[in-house]
């Protein structure tokens, strides 16, 4: 049980190393620096364009949601990472646990009679 639960602490770590690489890359700059002009064109023209036969209300909503989208994608690696965080917290807490009862019933085996 315990390989088990430290393999996926070393899987969690990986993740949690990746992200972090990622979000500190340069290419997530510019990935962001992209995403942040296209929320803001998306949100200019829903503020600034007034709902017309061209311009629905359905056309509108879109845009809304992608806005919505965009914020969603600029924001999941944090979320990812405190996921990730907590995964890690409770897996090296699970490691130790185990490591405890294994030593209590070793301990226990050499104090029978």
């Amino acid at each position: 049980m315990q390989d088990e639960t430290e393999q996926s602490l070393e899987e969690l770590q990986r993740d949690q190393h990746a992200l972090q690489e990622l979000i500190e890359g340069r290419g997530w700059e510019v990935l962001m620096n992209i995403a942040e002009g296209q929320k803001r064109n998306r949100t200019n023209r829903v503020m600034l364009t007034t709902v017309n036969a061209d311009y629905t209300v359905e056309a509108e909503q879109f845009e809304k949601g992608e806005v919505s989208g965009i914020t969603l994608f600029q924001t999941m690696p944090d979320v990812a990472l405190e996921g990730l965080e907590e995964d890690i917290k409770v897996a090296q807490a699970k490691i130790v646990m185990d490591e405890e009862e294994f030593e209590n019933e070793s301990g226990n085996e050499r104090g029978a009679p």
